[in-house]
């Protein structure tokens, strides 16, 4: 049997992670809904090379898109043959080589949802219970065709996202070129001036000096402090999930923490709309939408949320766990739209308005990042060039 690494909220409050062996993940999920303990994170650990392959966004949503279209014909081809056209289709090797592995398992008898269980980097939960419930209930085109839509609103998502972001990464990384060349080639230039003169030279100066003496005379350790600080931030990017005192300060961050709360809320009710839609059921749907966030706040509100409907309360009663972190708006639609019978309709407009507010909001924050770079830059480089011009004006210094 698999183990599983799972992150439980304690009655003290406290966060705790604990490891077994079970069945299946959603085995486990259902024996500790029954003892009332809510499961913030479930993670199955990977023992097998294939299972940690993971393939671009692209090419997942390629393959999607194709499935998808083949399901929608007027005359449905057998599932092997499609899955022969999306390998011969597809342009990434690693995209290929997981579709002819599936391919294998269908002709050894299993389903198409168990062999897409095997590859947990490539397949999401949410992608796995799309295919699941299209294969039980009969309904794979429709499962598939919201599960597109969900992949392209995300991809559209993702690129405003990157489209703001790639100004700051690029200012960043010009203003570290920048300084580390005054350091380099230009300070070295002061420094010979300052040493004839005998003055002392004030903090700043003597600061930036020694910046530039240990550049100049230790490079190596210079980019292997740099490698470093990339390395061990993306290490901490990695290990976010687990530094639960982070989760709240994140949310609290100005304009940052603002789009995390408005991108959550459309992706939890957008996902929710589209599981419901596909015929999942309310409490499988909410163990799905607590996968698409690793805010533990988000995950521990669905979790309690989860346990108050296996108790019998309505779920927006239930679902008032999420107020603090999306407002009474959401919990109001939902109470509506649980009294009418029409929850995937209300869902999918309140999805549709949030999506709309989340990318005019992206949209509006573009001109005003590119109009705070420039003094990103000034604000790195001009107290080096100060530094390096303070003791002339000082002393009324002039350089030869």
């Amino acid at each position: 049997m698999p183990d599983f690494n799972y992150l439980t909220l304690e009655p003290d409050g406290r966060y705790r992670w604990n490891s077994t062996t079970a069945e299946s993940a959603r085995t486990l999920e259902q024996e500790l809904l029954a003892e009332q303990i809510p499961v913030i994170r479930m993670d199955e650990v990977a023992d097998r090379k294939l299972s940690r392959l993971s393939v671009p966004f692209k090419a997942l949503s390629a393959f999607t898109h194709q499935l998808k279209t083949g399901y929608c014909l007027p005359k449905v081809m057998p599932l092997p043959e499609m899955l022969e056209n999306c390998a011969q289709c597809t342009v990434n090797p690693k995209m290929k080589s997981v579709i002819e592995a599936i391919l294998a398992d269908l002709e050894n008898g299993s389903t198409l949802s168990k062999a897409l269980a095997k590859w947990p980097r490539v397949f999401s939960p949410i992608f796995l219970s799309f295919i699941s419930a299209g294969e039980e209930g009969g309904i794979m085109a429709q499962a598939l065709t919201q599960l597109n839509s969900m992949m392209k609103r995300t991809k559209v998502i993702v690129s405003k996202v990157r489209s703001v972001m790639i100004m700051p990464v690029m200012t960043l990384a010009m203003a570290f070129i920048v300084v580390v060349y005054l350091l380099v080639c230009i300070l070295p230039r002061f420094v010979s001036t300052f040493a004839s003169s005998g003055i002392p030279l004030p903090l700043p100066t003597r600061l930036v000096m020694g910046a530039s003496d240990g550049i100049t005379h230790h490079p190596i350790f210079f980019l292997a402090a740099v490698v470093g600080v990339v390395v061990g931030g993306i290490k901490l990017s990695a290990s976010f999930p687990r530094l639960t005192k982070l989760h709240g300060l994140v949310l609290k961050i100005p304009v940052f923490g603002k789009i995390q709360r408005k991108t959550m809320l459309a992706n939890f009710t957008r996902t929710l709309a589209q599981l419901i839609g596909a015929r999942v059921s309310f409490i499988n749907a909410l163990y799905l939408t607590r996968e698409i966030s690793n805010n533990v706040l988000y995950r521990e509100a669905i979790a309690k949320a989860i346990i108050a409907i296996n108790n019998g309360e309505p779920m927006a009663l239930a679902l008032s766990t999420l107020k603090p972190l999306f407002g009474p708006e959401l919990v109001n639609q939902i109470a509506y739209g649980e009294k009418s019978g029409a929850m995937e309709e209300i869902l999918s407009s309140v999805s549709s308005n949030h999506d709309e507010e989340l990318v005019t909001m992206i949209d509006d924050m573009k001109p005003v990042v590119e109009a705070l770079m420039p003094l990103v830059i000034g604000a790195v480089v001009g107290p080096i060039i100060a530094a390096a011009y303070l003791p002339m004006a000082m002393q009324g210094l002039t350089i030869k």
